[in-house]
């Protein structure tokens, strides 16, 4: 059984969305009786070095927890031995972006992964087959901060449309791939075609396809490196092409869309008087939008067999949840009656269903009262970390 947890943060991305997670998941580990000690070996290493050793002196740590790890698993000790192989406990990492966007090397033995899409168990099984596991993890939002369905109040919610999201030039983009040498850019080029032609193919499908019909595929050999990194370009693409055309069509079909994110402004044209953009949001901020809001609109990050985070944070604040489809949202039961589906294929087509959800705003609050009712039994981060502490718990 697991008492003592070591954890660690990780400098600054997402607005430092990571660590908060971190501190979130450690809020939870605590409530279920294990005691976490939080170290910032990236930023503050000195000082959260000499911390470790004093913890280390008084304490018998039971396993290693982090989000993203990024050198934490590869910590060593005097006589240049892995630290946690020497202490003889487990490292566990929750990412919470596909495995071809990380690094996931280790000399760490005894380590093992969680991951946010069911199907990225089988890749990481494959192309990383020194990890002693890994595990499906759902994701998830803190009940406290998101709990908000009442809906005699649906009605008067001030954003009709919310959706909060960083917008990435494409242009960029384009001119990075453009760069590559030709064989990259031609399998690259040639994935996201494939993906955009069968919105339903996951990242790492579309790639095997395009694996088989380049003329000219880049010798990786046994790097692996380079061919995630390839990976990565072709989902960031995909992903943001994907997410501005839906909001295109949004726009130009004058839905009372708002919108919070860096770089939607630039598409100030295309947007009716309906529209309104603002700067981005911390982490902490986004609960009280969602909890104002009618519907929470989600584009999927092309995890096809997993969810994501505006699912449950949505569905949590009593918000009607309009998301593109994913194998494992599909299949949550009664979802149907809890969310509004549309088809990624086609977002020419969601203005409609956006605009019907508005029109019938009894049958909205009653579906977002279903959901809210769904997620705070089922979505919630203490569900999350009861499933990975009872899975730590069948290591240890």
């Amino acid at each position: 059984m697991i008492k003592r947890l070591m954890m660690f943060y990780r400098e600054d991305i997402c607005y430092d969305a990571v660590n908060i997670n971190v501190d979130i998941m450690a809020k939870e580990f605590r409530k279920l009786g294990v005691e976490c000690d939080i170290f910032d070996i990236i930023r503050d290493r000195e000082n959260a070095v000499s911390q470790l050793v004093d913890s280390l002196q008084k304490y018998k740590y039971d396993a290693a927890f982090t989000c993203d790890m990024i050198g934490q698993q590869d910590l060593t000790i005097a006589d240049g031995s892995n630290l946690y192989d020497s202490l003889g406990i487990p490292f566990f990492n929750l990412i919470v972006d596909p495995p071809w966007y990380h690094v996931l090397n280790s000399k760490c033995r005894n380590i093992y992964l969680f991951v946010k899409d069911r199907d990225h168990v089988t890749f990481v099984r494959k192309y990383y087959p020194h990890f002693k596991d890994t595990f499906f993890v759902k994701h998830s939002t803190e009940y406290d901060l998101y709990t908000g369905a009442d809906p005699e109040k649906f009605v008067h919610r001030t954003h009709p449309v919310t959706f909060i999201g960083t917008h990435v030039d494409l242009k960029e983009l384009s001119d990075r791939i453009e760069s590559f040498p030709e064989d990259y850019r031609e399998l690259v080029w040639t994935a996201i075609n494939i993906i955009l032609d069968d919105r339903s193919l996951s990242t790492d499908r579309g790639f095997e396809q395009a694996l088989e019909e380049c003329r000219n595929v880049p010798d990786f050999g046994e790097n692996l490196k380079y061919m995630f990194s390839m990976m990565g370009y072709v989902e960031r693409f995909v992903r943001a092409y994907s997410r501005e055309e839906l909001i295109r069509y949004l726009l130009a079909a004058g839905v009372p869309l708002h919108i919070w994110g860096k770089g939607w402004d630039e598409l100030d044209e295309y947007a009716g008087s309906n529209a309104v953009t603002y700067s981005p949001v911390p982490y902490h901020d986004v609960p009280a939008i969602y909890k104002d809001s009618k519907i929470v609109l989600n584009v999927m990050p092309w995890f096809k067999n997993g969810s994501d985070e505006r699912i449950a944070g949505g569905m949590m604040a009593g918000a009607l949840v309009c998301t593109d489809h994913s194998k494992f949202i599909d299949e949550l039961p009664g979802i149907d009656d809890m969310v509004r589906f549309y088809d990624i294929s086609r977002p020419q087509d969601t203005a409609e269903i956006l605009f019907d959800c508005l029109d019938d705003p009894e049958g909205s609050a009653r579906s977002a009262k279903k959901a809210a009712d769904y997620a705070g039994k089922n979505m919630t981060t203490s569900s999350a970390a009861e499933t990975m502490l009872a899975y730590m718990n069948g290591v240890v």
